[in-house]
C-alpha cells in the first residue's frame, strides 16, 4: 500500500475519453517568427505576472531592440487584446467541448454557505465583482444593492417535502472535503489524545519550547539572523492556512536537532528560551512518525492533477493501517489511537457509500485494494449491477472477446474469480502499467471510471484559485479591471 502512496498515475482522464483538452501552450504555438516573438512575451508576461505595462518600458524596449534591431516591439493594447483573444479561445473550446454528444458526465463544484437554515447561492456577477458587494453601500447613492446580486432560497421545506413534489429543485450527493475532514482529525481528533496526563504533561512542554522559537524567528529579526547565521537556513515554522505547516515545522527543529544539536542549544540560550533535552527530542521524534502518515495522505489527497474519487478507499485504508502499527508503541501511542478514532468516525460512512465503492473498484489502478473480504465481495456485487446495467443500455456484448494472455497476473488484493472470457474477468487479470488507456480495452468499465471518478472533494483546488488570483490582483495592479482580470486568470489556471 506504501508503494501506491509514492506513486502518481501517468494518465489523466483527459486521456482517455481522448478529448483535446486545451493546454496553455497550445495558444502560444504559431509559425510566423514575428508572431512567436509576440506570443513569447505574452507567455512572458502572463506566467511571469508581470505588469501589462512592462512591454512599453524602455529597458524593455531596449533589450527587445538588442535582439530583434527589426521588429517593433508588442504594445501594451496589443498585449491586452492577445490575452483576450486567448480567454474567448479558452470559452469556445470549452463549449464545444460540453456541447459534445461524446462528453457524458461533467464534474461540476457550487459555491455556497449557509446562515441561519438559508442557503446564500453566488451569482456570476458577484463573483466577478469579488469583494466589492460588502461595500456596495459606500456607493454615491447610498443604497444598498446587495439584494439583487445575492438570491436567498429556503431548502428546508422543500428537502422536508422531497423531490418528488419539487421536481425542478435536484441537489447533487453531498460529499465533504476529505482533504479538510483529514486535517479536522490531525488538529482536532488528537486533542483527545490529552486525557493521558503524561503525554499531555510531555506535548505541552516541548510544545511550549517550539512555539517559542518559532515566534522569536518570526517576530525578531536578530534572532531569525542568528538561526540563518548557525544553520545556513530558516527553520519551518507553522502556518494555521498550510495544513501540514506544524507537521513540517516539527519535523525541520527534530532533523536540526538531531544533526546540530549544540548550534540549536545555542540560539535557544542567546534567545532566551529553554533548551531542549532528550524527552524533547524523542517525542518529536515520535510526534513525526505518527503524524507523517497523515501528511503523506493529505498530500495525495489535496492533488489536483491526477487525483480522481477511487484514491480515497485506498489512501484511507492504508492511513488506517500505518496508524494501527503506530499505536501499539512510543511515547505519542495515544496520538496515534486518537487520530485512528477520528479516521473510523469520520470516514467509515464515506468509504462505504456505492459511488465511491464504485470508484476505487473502476480504477485500475486500485480495483478491491484496501478492501476487506467483505467489503470486496459487496464490492463486486456492486461491481457487477453497474456493468450489467450499463451493457444494457448500451447495448455492447464483450462476452466473445479472447482471454487475456498467460502472463498477465492477478494484482496483491484482487478478487479471485473465475476465469472466463468477460470484460470483469479482463479487467480484473490485466496489470496496471501506469497507463489510463488500458481502460480503452473495457469500453463498459471505462464508462463506470468516467461515470464515478470524478475529481475528489477538496478546497486545495479552490485555495489555489485563490491564489493565483491573489498574484494578480496587486498593489501594482490595483487598477486592472474586471475583464482583464478574469481573461488574466482564466488564461493562468489552464
Amino acid at each position: 500500500m506504501s508503494e501506491m502512496i509514492e506513486t502518481e498515475v501517468s494518465a489523466s482522464v483527459a486521456n482517455i475519453t481522448e478529448l483535446p483538452w486545451p493546454t496553455y501552450n497550445k495558444y502560444f504555438e504559431v509559425t510566423s517568427t514575428d508572431k512567436k516573438l509576440d506570443s513569447m512575451i505574452t507567455e512572458f508576461v502572463v506566467l511571469g505576472n508581470h505588469t501589462f505595462s512592462i512591454v512599453e518600458e524602455e529597458k524593455f524596449k531596449y533589450l527587445m531592440n538588442m535582439g530583434f534591431p527589426k521588429r517593433k516591439c508588442l504594445t501594451r493594447k496589443t498585449l491586452m487584446g492577445r490575452i483576450s483573444n486567448i480567454s474567448q479561445e479558452l470559452k469556445i473550446e470549452l463549449k464545444e467541448q460540453l456541447m459534445s454528444t461524446e462528453l457524458k458526465y461533467v464534474c461540476a463544484t457550487a459555491d455556497c454557505w449557509s446562515v441561519y437554515k438559508n442557503v446564500h447561492t453566488q451569482t456570476s456577477e458577484t463573483r466577478n465583482t469579488g469583494s466589492r458587494v460588502e461595500n456596495s453601500d459606500d456607493d454615491e447613492d447610498g443604497e444598498d444593492d446587495n439584494d439583487d446580486e445575492i438570491d436567498m432560497i429556503e431548502i428546508d421545506e422543500i428537502l422536508a417535502n422531497g423531490l418528488e413534489q419539487n421536481p425542478e429543485y435536484s441537489l447533487p450527493p453531498h460529499h465533504r472535503c476529505a482533504s479538510h475532514t483529514l486535517n479536522l482529525v490531525a488538529t482536532r481528533d488528537s486533542e483527545k489524545s490529552l486525557s493521558d496526563v503524561i503525554y499531555k504533561k510531555q506535548m505541552r512542554s516541548s510544545f511550549a519550547k517550539m512555539q517559542g522559537l518559532w515566534n522569536k524567528q518570526s517576530r525578531t529579526s536578530v534572532v531569525a539572523d542568528t538561526i540563518h547565521d548557525a544553520l545556513n537556513v530558516y527553520i519551518n515554522v507553522p502556518n494555521t492556512t498550510r495544513w501540514n505547516s506544524t507537521y513540517n515545522a516539527v519535523k525541520c527543529l527534530s532533523d536540526q536537532l538531531q544533526k546540530s544539536e549544540a548550534k540549536i542549544q545555542r540560539i535557544c540560550d542567546e534567545s532566551g528560551i529553554p533548551r531542549f533535552d532528550k524527552n524533547d527530542l524523542a517525542f518529536m521524534i515520535d510526534y513525526c512518525k505518527i503524524m507523517e502518515p497523515l501528511s503523506r495522505a493529505l498530500d495525495i489527497l489535496q492533488g489536483d492533477k491526477y487525483m480522481a474519487m477511487g484514491y480515497l478507499i485506498p489512501t484511507i485504508s492504508w492511513l488506517k493501517m500505518k496508524l494501527t502499527e503506530l499505536s501499539l508503541a512510543g511515547k505519542c501511542k495515544n496520538l496515534a489511537k486518537a487520530c485512528l478514532d477520528g479516521i473510523n468516525l469520520r470516514f467509515t460512512s464515506m468509504t462505504k457509500e456505492i459511488p465511491i465503492i464504485l470508484s476505487s473498484v473502476s480504477h485500475p489502478k486500485f480495483k478491491f485494494k484496501g478492501m476487506s473480504l467483505f467489503e470486496r465481495d459487496e464490492g463486486m456485487e456492486f461491481f457487477k449491477a453497474e456493468v450489467e446495467q450499463l451493457q444494457s443500455i448500451t447495448g455492447i456484448d464483450n462476452d466473445n472477446v479472447q482471454p487475456a494472455s498467460e502472463d498477465y497476473f492477478l494484482f496483491d488484493g484482487d478478487v479471485e474469480v473465475e476465469q472466463h472470457n468477460t470484460e470483469i474477468d479482463r479487467y480484473l487479470t490485466t496489470p496496471f502499467s501506469g497507463d489510463l488507456l488500458i481502460l480503452n480495452t473495457t469500453p463498459i468499465i471505462k464508462n463506470i471510471f468516467l461515470k464515478y471518478n470524478t475529481a475528489l472533494p477538496s478546497s486545495a483546488s479552490v485555495e489555489r484559485l485563490f491564489s493565483v488570483a491573489g498574484d494578480i490582483c496587486t498593489k501594482k495592479r490595483g487598477k486592472i479591471s474586471d475583464q482583464n482580470f478574469e481573461n488574466l486568470l482564466e488564461t493562468c489556471v489552464v
